[in-house]
């Protein structure tokens, strides 16, 4: 019977080191980020962003910044820099995107969100994630913007639009209440970041 108290009592100590390990691998994201208030508590892993600037930083060039989007498109999927970025101008959600599939490796990975936090879901709605998606797929399909290329350049574009599609299936069909319509200015402005 000790032997059992003293395993249970030696158990309860490492859940609770674990918890502790787990917070001290993640911050809380705050109103300022890009992704608004419906991620406001919710955790990010520092093994993906150090802190909450970076992660910022990241949304705000990397995503939000379509002239920078641009960039990254010529760079990593050959698509043509007379015409992407015109093109960008339709893609919808993708801050949301980004902040929901951050946020929900975060909570999978064990990190937790603010215990003052309402109780919400930071999980995109699935029509957002399947506009994510598409308006991804159809900027990437567009033979003017990104003309046909070499075998590699067309599987990373393949391989990019999987990875958003994949998130979005994982996620599954959820209720209004049971997700987020998404980062508030990406709401306000039609599914656009600007």
């Amino acid at each position: 019977m000790a032997t059992l108290s003293a395993l249970l009592v030696l158990l309860a100590g490492l859940l609770r080191s674990a918890h502790a390990q787990a917070a001290e691998q993640c911050f809380l994201l705050s109103r300022d980020t890009p992704c608004g208030d419906d991620y406001s508590g919710f955790p990010i892993q520092t093994a993906a962003f150090a802190n909450q600037a970076e992660f910022t930083s990241v949304l705000q060039t990397g995503i939000a910044d379509l002239d920078n989007v641009a960039k990254a498109f010529i760079s990593s999927y050959g698509c043509s820099a007379a015409t992407v970025r015109p093109a960008l101008d339709s893609m919808r959600f993708q801050v949301s995107h980004s902040c929901s599939n951050f946020v929900n490796e975060a909570l999978k990975a064990g990190c937790r969100p603010s215990p003052a936090q309402p109780n919400k879901n930071p999980i995109l709605c699935q029509e957002r994630c399947d506009f994510a998606t598409s308006t991804l797929m159809m900027v990437l399909g567009n033979a003017t913007a990104c003309p046909p290329a070499s075998a590699e350049i067309m599987t990373r574009r393949s391989n990019a639009v999987n990875r958003f599609d994949t998130y979005c299936k994982a996620m599954g069909p959820q209720g209004v209440n049971a997700c987020t319509l998404g980062a508030v200015n990406e709401r306000d402005l039609c599914g656009t970041s600007q």
